[in-house]
């Protein structure tokens, strides 16, 4: 064998494995502590949502230069209605979006808003 390959090899030999096991629950650690930070995130920004005033389920929006109205929104994704498709934004990036909230202009599949909710 060659020196450097014995020397990492040594190395390796004096590494206590109890210090892997600390290494290991240390990354576990870290993995549940962003999955917490992720959880709280999306919920402290479903909360905002919910409390704005101004912007509810129902209410017509364009967002990405897309007109549609808010159809659903739940801990992990808003859910907004378009004439092509759905758009699924996560609340923690709901507030740095760019989207405009319209008036009864929008139109949605050639009915005014006001229609289909009645």
């Amino acid at each position: 064998m060659d020196a450097p390959t014995q020397q990492i090899l040594d190395v390796l030999y004096q590494i206590d494995e109890r210090m892997v096991w600390v290494g290991i629950k240390l990354l576990i650690g870290a993995v549940i502590i962003l999955l917490l930070k992720i959880i709280t995130e999306n919920i402290t920004s479903y909360l905002m949502f919910r409390i704005d005033r101004h912007v509810g389920i129902g209410t017509p929006v364009e967002v990405y230069g897309k007109k549609g109205r808010i159809r659903e929104a739940s801990w992990f994704e808003i859910t907004i209605e378009t004439d092509c498709g759905f758009i699924r934004i996560p609340p923690k990036h709901w507030r740095t979006s760019k989207y405009i909230v319209l008036k009864d202009q929008l139109i949605l599949r050639n009915r005014r808003i006001t229609d289909i909710e009645s």
